[in-house]
């Protein structure tokens, strides 16, 4: 698609108008953080932007560097 003009903003708010870069901590667990409190303890403690529960199972035992990135839009 090169025209964008009938494309619709569902939430019938103005676009921001720059592009806003959040660069942190995203904490990786192998099992499903359900505690709130915990979660915005742990966040404020180490500066934890995110908690993600994908990757910490899958390279258990192999040396790496896990590079993630997150967008909403």
């Amino acid at each position: 698609m090169d025209d964008f003009s009938e494309l619709i903003n569902e939430d019938n708010e103005e676009m921001p108008s720059r592009i806003v870069v959040h660069q942190g901590t995203i904490a990786s667990w192998e099992i499903i953080l359900k505690d709130g409190s915990l979660r915005d303890c742990l966040a404020k403690e180490y500066g934890i932007l995110s908690f993600e529960m994908g990757v910490a199972g899958a390279v258990t035992g192999f040396p790496c560097l896990i590079i993630r990135g997150i967008s909403d839009y």
